[in-house]
C-alpha cells in the first residue's frame, strides 16, 4: 500500500480549493439593474433637457484585471438596463458620450460596481452622458 506524501495531499487540497472559486461573470443569481440618462446643454453650459436614454448600449467588465467588455446590453424606453446570472464580485459598467476634446471623438462613463452576496439585485446610480 502506497502513502499519500504531504506534497501530494497539498498540491490536490491547493486544485479543489481553487476550482471551486467562482470568479466574476455569468453563472450565478444576482443582477445589477440601473438607467442611463442624457444631460442636453445649449452652447453656454445651461441644462436644456433630462431623459432617458433610449436604445444606448451599455457595457460591462467581469473583474478588474481586463478593459475588454464581457456583455452588453442596449437600454428599454426609459433608459433602463440589466445584467442577470451574474456571481459576487466586481464588475465595471460603461456608456459612451461624445467628446469633442478626445482624439476618437467619444470617452466612456463608467461606473463600478460590487456584488456582495447571492441573490441580490444591485441598483447602480444613474449613468449620466452629457450632450
Amino acid at each position: 500500500m502506497s502513502k499519500i506524501t504531504p506534497f501530494v495531499l497539498i498540491t490536490f487540497l491547493l486544485i479543489v480549493n481553487y476550482s471551486c472559486r467562482k470568479v466574476e461573470g455569468e453563472g450565478g443569481s444576482s443582477e445589477i439593474i440601473g438607467k442611463v440618462i442624457i444631460r442636453d446643454f445649449d452652447a453656454l453650459g445651461n441644462l436644456i433637457e433630462e431623459y432617458a436614454a433610449q436604445d444606448q448600449r451599455v457595457y460591462i467588465i467581469y473583474g478588474d484585471d481586463d478593459n475588454i467588455y464581457d456583455d452588453d446590453f442596449d437600454t428599454s424606453f426609459d433608459g433602463s438596463f440589466r445584467f442577470q446570472f451574474l456571481t459576487k464580485g466586481t464588475y465595471t459598467l460603461f456608456v459612451y458620450e461624445d467628446c469633442n476634446s478626445c482624439p476618437s471623438g467619444e470617452q466612456a462613463v463608467t461606473k463600478t460596481v460590487e456584488i456582495d452576496e447571492n441573490n441580490a439585485t444591485v441598483e447602480v446610480e444613474d449613468l449620466i452622458i452629457e450632450k
